[in-house]
């Protein structure tokens, strides 16, 4: 088998999140994209073959005004509608939920409607956005 370099973020992933980013592999469209924290988004192209919203900061535009935006909405500093509104923008489909994105009390996925719980094992889940009809 071929050994890991220390640059691979692999080696130092949760088996559970390695089995989540494996799932969404099988269980989602390859266009599909994905929200998750900074580390998370730069293994998930490795692992899932799916784009993410935030990785590698030399691979993503705008890196610090995203990371600024990814940290407002896992930290539940978002209305209902701006959460809508920068899923919708950002054709993200599903949304990472693992220890690293549980920055805040104030944000949890199951509240909302437009976020249906698709997986779920040990302490990660995975969320897909269904944008709600007015």
């Amino acid at each position: 088998s071929m050994v890991k370099s220390a640059e691979d973020p692999r080696i130092y992933l949760p088996n559970e999140s390695l089995r989540a980013m494996v799932w969404l592999k099988n269980n989602s469209p390859e266009d599909a994209a994905v929200l998750s924290s900074l580390f998370n988004g730069n293994v998930i192209p490795y692992v899932a073959r799916r784009t993410v919203y935030i990785g590698h900061g030399d691979a993503t535009i705008n890196f610090e005004y995203k990371l600024e935006l990814m940290n407002k909405f896992y930290s539940g500093q978002y209305s209902e509608k701006e959460m809508t509104e920068f899923l919708d923008k950002n054709g993200i489909n599903y949304i990472l939920y693992s220890q690293l994105e549980k920055m805040s009390d104030d944000f949890t996925p199951d509240e909302y409607g437009f976020l249906k719980k698709v997986y779920e094992v040990d302490e990660v889940s995975i969320y897909k956005f269904v944008p709600q009809e007015i």
